[in-house]
C-alpha cells in the first residue's frame, strides 16, 4: 500500500462580492452563422427589448437573440444591406441612426422612408466626408456626427437638418479633423480626435486642447491620435497607440496609467465600463482589465492580455454582464461571466495529487470527526479534520477495486466501503475484506452497489440481480431480503435511506418503492395513489415525515407520506434534464437535484428549481448518484467524471431575474415581415388565401442561449402544450378562418421561468361569401322574390308547388353534398390529404370502441421525421412540404382500412392500427423506415432522403384519453430520439 503524508496551506476563496475580473469570463464566438461571417464588428449594443445589435462591414446591421441572427437592413437596388456600419444609435421613439465608412449619415425614421445626408465639403448643413466614424447622443438630445473631415451635429428635434463645427475656421483645434470619438461628463462634450482631445461646452461657445503626452523615447506613430474616449466612473479615459490615459482635474491635463514593466504598451481601440471599479481596455493585440480603485491592472493565468491576436475594436456589457468584443477580421466573441459556485477541489492542492484528484469521482463522505473521503478511479483518499493533513490510498493496484459505490461509518466510527467486488471496512489506513454477511446468507461474495446503517448497527446491503442482505454483526445473523429483485434481470437496488425515526426506504431499478418501518421484520412495496408510469427509481430521499422524494429518468417526484399523492417536477419548472440520479439537502437545507446535465436547486421563493452549468466553474455536468457529500460545517462536495468540486452558492447573490420572451420572427407566405411587427402589438391578421404562417421566438437570455427552452400552444386549435424544446419557432398551414391565440412559454438556461406567456392575436380572416350579412340578405330577397312568384303564379299553384317541391329536393341535396364536403375538409389536413387532429381524435374514439365490443388490441404510433428542420432551411419549405406529401402517401399506402392515419402537426404523423400489437406495430414501423431508404422524395430531379423516429404504445382499452396514449407514445418518440433518431421505440408500460 503506499500512502502519502503531507501538509499543504488551503489557498483563499474567491469572494463574490469582490469586483469580477476578466479571469471569470469565459470567451467563445457565437454559433450564428451570419455573425461568424462577418468580418470585422465596429459596434455592439443592446435595445430596450433585449436584443443584440452589431455594426460591422460584411453584412452591415444585425440583431440577435441568441438563436440566430437577420441581417436588419432590407437589401434594395443601393445596396443597403451592404452598408459598412461604423456606429448605430436607436432613439427612444424608435427612428435609427446609422454611421457608415463608405456611405455617409442614413437615417431611418420608424415607419417611414429612409434619408441619406448629402455630401457637401464646401457646405455648412451637409457632411463634409462620406466616411462617418462614430455618433453619439448628448443630453441636450443632440445627435453628434463624427466624420474624417470634422464635427457635426443635429438637433433631433429637427432631425433632416445638420450643422458642422468650426466651419470655415482653420484656427479652430476641430477644423477637418478625424473624429474617432465622443463621450459627455460635467465638464463637457470630450472628442478624440487625430491631433489629440478637445472639450467642448455644451453651449457651443468655448473649447480647450489636449496634447496627450509621450512618456517613451521611442517614437510612436500617430502617438497623439486618441483613438476613443469614454467617461466611466466619474472619470474621462482616453486610448491611443501609447495606452491608456484618464483626465486630472488637478493639472487639466490628461495623464497615462501607470504600467507594469512587463506590459507592453496596449494599442487602444476601444474603452467600456467593466463589473465594479473595473474598466475594459481593447486594443489591436487583445484584452485588458484595469481596476480604477486599486488603480492596477488585472491578471488572469498569469497574464494581463485575456484575448492575444484579437484587434479589439468594440466592447459592449449587455444587462445581464455577458461581455460582447467586436474585432478586425474575427468578427465576434462573447465572455460569459463564470460564477465560480463551484470550484475544483484539487485547485486548493498541490499540483502533484491534485492531478490524481481531477478523475471520475464515484463516492464522497464526511464522516462524524469531519474528515472527508474520497474514491476516485482507483483511489482512495483522506483528508483530515483540519483540512490540511491528506493520505492516498491505491485501491485497484493493492485490492483489485474498480468502483466504489458507497462510503459511509457505523455507529462505532467505523468507515465502511461498498465496492465492485464486496464490503470493506478501513481499519489504519488500510482496507480489511468482510465477507461474514454473504456467508452467513449463503451467497458468493459480490458486488456491494448501495449500502446503509442503521443507529443499532445493523447494516443493509444492495446486491446486484439479488435483492437485499439485512445483516445484523452484534447478533452474527444475516438473511437475504427482496428476493422479488432476482426476478428481474440487471435488477438491483439504487439507494437505501432513513427517516428521523428510524425508518427504511429502498428503491429499485426495476422494482418500484419499498419500505420498512422500525416495527416491521419484512420490506413492503409502496403503492402510490396514481400511475407515475415509471417502474424504477435512482433514488429516495425523506424530507421530515411529510415527504418522500423520488428520482428517476422521467423526472423528479414528490410522494404525499399520508396521502401518496404525487406532483412531478419536470423541464418545465427548471430541472436541466429529465434524468434524476441524486437529490440532498445542503446545510442550509436547501433541496439539490443532480441530473445528467448538472445539479439544480429549489428556489423556495420562486417555486421552481435554477439549474448549474459549466458556466458557474462545474467541470462537467455528468452528475454521479453516490457522489455528494455535505459535511457538519457545511462544506458541500459534489463529484464529476472530472473530478469533486466545492459548492459555494450564494442564492442572494445570483441574477434570478425572469428572462424576456419576445417575438423574433415573422414569415407569412415566405414573405419575411419581421421589421414590420412592432414588439407588444400582439396581432397577427392573416387573409383568408394564406398558405404558411411561420413564427419565431426567442429568450433573451444569452448566458446559455442554447439552452434556453420554450412551449407553445396555439387556442383555438388546442390546448395541448407543446414538450419543452430548443426549436424557438412554430409553423401552421392553412388554419381555418376564425380567431387564435398562440402562447409561448419558456426558461432560460438556469430554470428561471417567463413572468408569464408571450400572447399572440392570430386572426385568419374569412372569405367574403360567408359574411353573415350577405347570406342574411340572400335570404330576404329569395323570400319576398317567392312571395312575389307565388302571387303571380296563383292559378298555377298546385303546379308551381310541385315544381318548388322539386326545388327544394334538389337544394338539400346540395346542401347535404356542401355539409359533408365541409365535414371532409374539417377532419383531413389540406396538404397531405390524411386525417388532421380534430379527425384524428374522433376516428380514434370510434376504433377504441369497436376494438372493446370485439376484445382486440389497439397500438397507437406518434411519427416524427428526423431533421426536418435542417431540410426546411437547407432546400426550402416547397421542399420540406414535398417531404410531407412522401412521407403522407408511403403511410396511406401501408394502412389497412380499418386503420387511422393522420397528420399530428407540423412534421408530425400518428397512426392508430386495430387488433395490432405492439411487436407488430414495431415491425409495421421498421418496413416503413425501410421504404424511406429505398423510395426517397423526389424533389427537381433531386433526392430528398430522410428518416423517422416512431414513440409506439398499447394500453388496456379501458383508457380512453387521446392524451393518455399520446404522452406514453411522446416518452417512446423522446427515447428515440436520444437514441440517435430512426429508431422504433416501444414504451414499456407493462414491465
Amino acid at each position: 500500500m503506499l500512502i502519502l503524508g503531507f501538509r499543504l496551506i488551503l489557498l483563499a476563496l474567491i469572494v463574490l462580492s469582490l469586483p469580477v475580473k476578466a479571469s471569470d469570463y469565459l470567451f467563445k464566438a457565437p454559433t450564428d452563422p451570419l455573425i461568424a461571417r462577418q468580418s470585422s464588428v465596429y459596434h455592439i449594443s443592446q435595445d430596450k427589448d433585449g436584443f443584440i445589435w452589431f455594426g460591422s462591414d460584411t453584412d452591415g446591421l444585425l440583431r440577435y437573440d441568441g438563436n440566430q441572427s437577420i441581417n436588419w437592413l432590407n437589401p434594395n437596388a443601393s445596396g443597403a444591406a451592404r452598408l459598412n456600419i461604423n456606429t448605430a444609435i436607436f432613439t427612444d421613439s424608435g427612428d435609427l441612426w446609422l454611421a457608415s465608412w463608405r456611405d455617409g449619415l442614413r437615417y431611418y425614421p420608424k415607419n417611414k422612408t429612409a434619408y441619406a445626408f448629402p455630401i457637401d465639403v464646401s457646405s455648412r448643413n451637409a457632411l463634409a466626408s462620406q466616411r462617418v466614424q462614430t455618433l453619439f447622443k448628448d443630453s441636450k438630445n443632440r445627435l453628434w456626427v463624427g466624420t474624417i473631415e470634422g464635427l457635426h451635429y443635429i438637433d433631433l428635434a429637427s432631425p433632416y437638418t445638420i450643422q458642422r463645427i468650426a466651419f470655415a475656421m482653420p484656427q479652430h483645434p476641430l477644423y477637418q479633423q478625424r473624429i474617432w470619438g465622443i463621450t459627455e461628463s460635467p465638464e463637457g462634450l470630450w472628442v478624440a480626435t487625430s491631433q489629440g482631445i478637445v472639450l467642448l461646452d455644451l453651449a457651443l461657445q468655448t473649447t480647450q486642447h489636449f496634447n496627450l503626452p509621450t512618456v517613451t523615447d521611442t517614437d510612436i506613430a500617430r502617438a497623439n491620435e486618441a483613438r476613443t474616449i469614454e467617461y466611466i466612473h466619474e472619470a474621462v479615459w482616453a486610448g491611443s497607440a501609447n495606452g491608456v490615459f484618464s483626465y486630472q482635474q488637478l493639472c487639466n491635463c490628461f495623464v497615462q496609467l501607470h504600467q507594469p514593466a512587463e506590459l507592453a504598451y496596449p494599442r487602444v481601440n476601444a474603452l467600456h465600463q467593466g463589473i465594479g471599479a473595473t474598466l475594459w481596455v481593447g486594443a489591436a493585440n487583445g484584452l485588458y482589465q484595469f481596476d480604477t480603485a486599486k488603480q492596477n491592472w488585472l491578471k488572469t493565468d498569469e497574464q494581463y492580455n485575456f484575448l492575444p491576436d484579437v484587434d479589439v475594436r468594440s466592447i459592449f456589457l449587455d444587462k445581464d454582464q455577458q461581455l460582447w468584443l467586436g474585432s478586425r477580421e474575427q468578427s465576434v466573441f462573447v465572455g460569459h461571466q463564470q460564477y465560480q459556485s463551484f470550484q475544483l477541489l484539487s485547485r486548493q492542492l498541490p499540483q502533484d495529487i491534485g492531478s490524481d484528484i481531477n478523475g471520475l469521482t464515484t463516492a464522497i463522505y464526511h464522516d462524524k470527526t469531519g474528515a472527508l473521503w474520497l474514491a476516485i478511479q482507483d483511489k482512495l483518499f483522506y483528508r483530515g479534520p483540519d483540512k490540511v493533513y491528506w493520505q492516498t490510498m491505491e485501491i485497484r493496484q493493492q485490492f483489485g477495486i474498480r468502483k466504489v459505490y458507497r462510503i459511509t461509518e457505523d455507529p462505532n466510527g467505523q468507515i465502511w466501503l461498498g465496492t465492485d467486488i464486496g464490503l470493506f471496512r478501513v481499519a489504519d489506513f488500510t482496507l480489511i475484506a468482510v465477507t461474514a454477511p454473504f456467508e452467513l446468507a449463503k451467497l458468493r461474495v459480490g458486488a456491494v452497489t448501495e449500502f446503509a446503517i442503521s443507529a443499532a448497527g445493523d447494516f443493509y446491503l444492495g446486491l446486484w440481480q439479488h435483492g437485499l442482505i439485512f445483516w445484523q454483526p452484534a447478533l452474527v445473523k444475516a438473511k437475504l431480503e427482496l428476493t422479488e429483485l432476482s426476478k428481474t434481470s440487471g435488477d438491483q437496488i439504487y439507494h437505501l435511506s432513513q427517516d428521523a425515526t428510524g425508518n427504511f426506504f429502498a428503491v429499485s431499478r426495476y422494482s418500484g418503492l419499498f419500505s420498512k418501518s422500525t416495527t416491521d421484520k419484512q420490506w413492503a412495496p409502496v403503492s402510490l395513489a396514481k400511475q407515475t408510469l415509471v417502474d424504477g427509481y435512482n433514488c429516495v430521499l425523506p424530507e421530515n415525515d411529510k415527504f418522500l422524494w423520488l428520482c428517476s429518468e422521467f423526472g423528479l417526484w414528490r410522494v404525499d407520506r399520508k396521502s401518496y399523492d404525487l406532483k412531478q417536477y419536470t423541464i418545465q419548472d427548471g430541472l436541466p434534464s429529465m434524468f434524476i440520479s441524486a437529490a440532498f439537502f445542503d446545510h442550509e437545507q436547501r433541496f439539490w437535484v443532480l441530473t445528467n446535465q448538472g445539479p439544480a436547486r429549489f428556489d423556495a421563493s420562486l417555486q421552481r428549481f435554477i439549474s448549474y452549468s459549466l458556466l458557474d466553474g462545474l467541470p462537467d455536468l455528468s452528475m454521479q448518484r453516490n457522489s455528494y457529500s455535505v459535511g457538519s460545517d457545511g462544506e458541500t462536495l459534489l463529484g464529476t467524471p472530472n473530478g469533486a468540486v466545492l459548492m459555494h452558492v450564494v442564492p442572494e447573490q445570483e441574477n434570478l431575474q425572469a428572462p424576456r420572451l419576445v417575438l423574433a420572427k415573422l414569415l407569412i407566405n415566405g414573405v419575411d415581415h419581421t421589421r414590420e411587427y412592432e414588439q407588444g402589438s400582439g396581432v397577427i391578421e392573416l387573409p383568408y388565401s394564406y398558405r404558411e404562417l411561420i413564427v419565431g421566438y426567442a429568450i433573451l437570455d444569452y448566458r446559455n442561449p442554447e439552452m434556453n427552452t420554450t412551449r407553445t400552444r396555439l387556442l383555438g386549435l388546442s390546448n395541448r402544450w407543446s414538450p419543452h424544446d430548443t426549436n424557438h419557432e412554430v409553423r401552421y398551414v392553412n388554419l381555418p378562418p376564425g380567431q387564435y391565440t398562440l402562447e409561448v412559454e419558456g426558461q432560460n438556461a438556469r430554470g428561471i421561468g417567463t413572468d408569464g406567456p408571450l400572447r399572440l392575436q392570430i386572426v385568419v380572416k374569412a372569405p367574403w361569401w360567408t359574411a353573415t350579412w350577405l347570406w342574411l340578405g340572400f335570404i330576404v330577397v329569395l323570400f319576398f322574390a317567392a312571395v312575389a312568384f307565388m302571387q303571380l303564379q296563383q292559378r298555377h299553384l298546385n303546379k308551381r308547388n310541385q315544381k318548388l317541391q322539386q326545388l327544394v329536393a334538389a337544394r338539400t341535396s346540395e346542401l347535404e353534398a356542401l355539409t359533408v364536403k365541409l365535414k371532409q375538409r374539417a377532419e383531413h389536413d389540406p396538404l397531405t390529404g390524411l386525417l388532421n387532429r380534430a379527425g384524428f381524435t374522433e376516428r380514434f374514439k370510434q376504433l377504441l370502441q369497436i376494438s372493446s365490443r370485439q376484445n382486440q388490441v389497439v397500438t397507437l404510433v406518434l411519427i416524427d421525421l428526423d431533421h426536418f428542420k435542417k431540410l426546411n432551411d437547407q432546400y426550402g419549405h416547397d421542399a420540406g412540404d414535398k417531404v410531407l406529401l412522401h412521407f403522407a402517401n408511403l403511410l396511406r399506402s401501408r394502412v389497412r382500412a380499418s386503420d387511422s392515419a393522420g397528420r399530428w402537426g407540423g412534421e408530425e404523423f400518428i397512426i392508430a392500427l386495430g387488433n395490432c400489437r405492439a411487436e407488430g406495430a414495431k415491425l409495421f414501423c421498421e418496413e416503413l423506415l425501410d421504404s424511406l431508404q429505398q423510395t426517397p422524395c423526389l424533389y427537381h430531379q433531386s433526392s430528398l432522403n430522410y428518416t423517422a423516429t416512431f414513440g409506439v404504445v398499447s394500453l388496456p382499452l379501458t383508457i380512453d384519453s387521446l392524451d393518455a396514449w399520446i404522452k406514453l407514445a411522446d416518452l417512446a418518440l423522446y427515447q428515440g430520439k436520444a437514441l440517435g433518431r430512426a429508431q422504433v421505440v416501444i414504451h414499456n408500460n407493462n414491465a
